[in-house]
């Protein structure tokens, strides 16, 4: 199993970790802080590339816009 929080920037924090760890997938994945639309989604679209498909996963959220377009991500399939 393995464990890891990666700070820093998440714009640039994550794509980098995805980067240097393809074969990494996420159980859970937690997005915090963004105040804005563009930032939580790109953290979560970021993390939707990093996530095992095959098995249901958790996304925890904090100080998200509550106004965010669940619809659309839903409709990319990443929610359900």
């Amino acid at each position: 199993m393995f464990s890891q929080v990666t700070f820093g920037n998440s714009l640039d924090s994550v794509p980098q970790f995805r980067d240097s760890h393809p074969d990494i997938l996420c159980d859970i994945v937690i997005v915090d802080g963004g105040h804005y639309d563009d930032v939580p989604y790109a953290d979560i679209m970021n993390f939707f590339h990093m996530v095992d498909a095959s098995k249901p996963n958790l996304l925890i959220v904090d100080d998200f816009p509550v106004h965010f377009p669940w619809a659309v991500a839903v409709e990319v399939r990443l929610l359900l």
